[in-house]
């Protein structure tokens, strides 16, 4: 018969913690171990709990055995990390394929951009009749390709949003379209 690694940990708690000379019921301490949904955590916990219900060593010399000190129940605890943090145990070794695939999800979770609004500082065209576009924001776009029947002007609002495959594409307010790429 196989055992998880859960129930390994909970029959080996059960056999450490149930002994002749105390009771068959579990401590507070130790019950409340076992809702930590932590691996980690939870483990640390009933270490901690098992550490404080161990037996007291008999002096081998003694005949006596020595009297064993009661522990009053720990405190019920359950570990509960702020939501937002990551703890550094998650954190611990992750390399390669894993962290790049968490990278990617918290990414896709983070708020995306999908249309830039700006204005229109100055229109310029260079050799081949394609337009630069200086924005308010500091950004310089220019055409991927001459548009000759599009007219865009400073002082003009537009939008640039993206399209397909990475592509990018300038909405003047005035219903001009063209695709641009970033320069700047």
């Amino acid at each position: 018969m196989f055992l998880n690694k859960k129930t390994f940990y909970a029959a080996t708690l059960l056999l450490a913690v149930a002994s002749p000379s105390q009771s068959q019921e579990l401590p507070q301490g130790v019950l409340a171990c076992a809702s930590i949904q932590s691996d980690s955590n939870r483990l640390a916990c009933f270490d901690r709990e098992i550490g404080r219900h161990k037996p007291a060593t008999k002096d081998v010399a003694s005949t006596q055995a020595a009297p064993t000190p009661t522990v009053p129940p720990a405190p019920v605890v359950v570990a509960t990390p702020p939501q937002n943090a990551k703890s550094r145990e998650d954190e611990f070794g992750l390399s390669g394929e894993l962290a790049r695939k968490r990278k990617e999800a918290e990414e896709k979770k983070a708020d995306t951009l999908t249309e830039l609004r700006a204005s229109v500082l100055k229109v310029r065209t260079k050799a081949y009749g394609e337009r630069v576009f200086e924005l308010d924001n500091g950004q310089v776009w220019e055409e991927s390709e001459k548009k000759n029947a599009m007219s865009i002007k400073a002082g003009e609002q537009i939008r640039i949003k993206q399209g397909a495959i990475g592509s990018f594409f300038l909405l003047a307010d005035s219903g001009a379209t063209t695709r641009v790429r970033r320069v700047r």
